[in-house]
């Protein structure tokens, strides 16, 4: 994620820092002053859901004993755990050596209504909020992570509920002339990973529905819905599969775009929407987790999710009206500017804010 990679080059920049992490692909390069863990964490999918489940959970106990390893090999170089797994680990070396940590989470699926069995089900997201810490940093992106901190107890003064940063700039791609898409073509586009909850499936019937022949919209990401997302498309010309990209790539595509779509069903405040807000796109979205805190109708258009019919067919209209109408995007387009100007920061200052935190903390 760009949040985690952005602090860890602001950290390494400062201090040496001991990274844990199972991605293997993340570049050493990037950390020069660090050193690099890479633990074994192998994913899980036998077709059995059930299995699955109690494979992960293993596997989770297992990652946390390398963590505990890890971390006592290097206990005397260590000033602050940050961390959004192995929590309990984590736990016993505040506890042992009176080390500050922080708890990270990068929004939630808690919620403050579920009942015990549901939240027990996420008990590693639980555990983010459940175990003490000096800190707890959670993403304001619309799934509510405030009111589920306050829920098990967290105090104000101890919680930092911060959105993220954005930053525009001036690509020279020319997204639009690779793809071929020509100057009267309204092109509308939805830049996420390919899973369940983001609902591209939504996207896709809702512009199954448009009548306008000259709309065009890019999916841009890979994910497991991939295969799924492609067959419901239909073969329609108009919609158009770019798989994944690199987070410069995306922007740069981001930028050439004439409509930011985005239906998730869990919040549509993510980093995609803040972009597309500060880039000036008129967007169509729906109203679920937070999403009506920042998309207001006039820097955006937004849908109540009263049932999945309906919700197509209103954005299958706003889709026509949109590319139909210049003054509509303009008019969009202006207080979508002015929303990211006054609520959005850039990412150097957010990521600033979060070091200035972490070092206030440290021993």
């Amino acid at each position: 994620m760009s949040s985690v990679h952005r602090l860890l080059v602001a950290a390494d920049a400062r201090d040496e820092c001991l990274i844990i992490t199972p991605d293997k692909n993340i570049k050493k390069e990037d950390y020069p002053n660090s050193k690099l863990f890479i633990i074994w964490w192998p994913s899980v999918n036998t077709g059995n859901r059930y299995i699955d489940y109690i494979l992960a959970r293993i596997l989770y106990f297992f990652s946390c004993f390398q963590v505990f390893f890890l971390c006592l090999l290097n206990i005397k170089h260590i000033g602050l755990i940050y961390a959004n797994t192995a929590i309990p680990v984590v736990f016993i070396f505040r506890l042992l050596f009176r080390l500050p940590t922080v708890h990270r989470a990068y929004g939630t699926f808690l919620r403050v209504e579920d009942g015990f069995f549901k939240k027990a089900l996420r008990y590693e997201e639980v555990f983010i909020f459940w175990f003490p810490a000096s800190a707890y940093i959670v993403t304001n992106d619309g799934t509510r992570g405030d009111d589920v901190a306050r829920y098990f107890g967290i105090k104000e003064r101890d919680l930092f509920f911060w959105r993220n940063g954005v930053d525009v700039k001036k690509y020279n791609e020319n997204w639009r002339n690779k793809l071929k898409l020509t100057n009267n073509l309204t092109v509308f586009g939805t830049i996420c990973r390919l899973v369940k909850w983001k609902r591209v499936d939504r996207c896709i019937k809702s512009f199954l529905r448009s009548k306008s022949p000259n709309n065009r919209l890019l999916v841009v990401g890979d994910g497991g819905e991939l295969n799924y997302l492609k067959n419901l498309a239909k073969e329609d010309e108009r919609i158009i599969f770019l798989g994944k990209v690199s987070s410069e790539d995306a922007s740069s595509l981001m930028s050439e775009l004439d409509v930011y779509l985005t239906l998730y069903d869990v919040s549509n405040v993510g980093n995609p929407l803040l972009e597309a807000l500060a880039y000036g796109l008129p967007i169509i979205t729906c109203s679920t987790g937070d999403t009506a805190s920042v998309i207001d109708g006039k820097n955006g258009l937004i849908f109540d999710v009263v049932n999945e019919q309906a919700l197509i067919d209103q954005v299958s209209k706003a889709i026509d009206e949109i590319s139909n109408n210049v003054k509509l995007r303009d008019d969009l387009s202006f207080f979508a500017k002015k929303y990211a100007e006054n609520n959005i920061v850039s990412w150097n200052d957010r990521i600033l804010k979060e070091i200035d935190l972490l070092y206030k903390l440290k021993k």
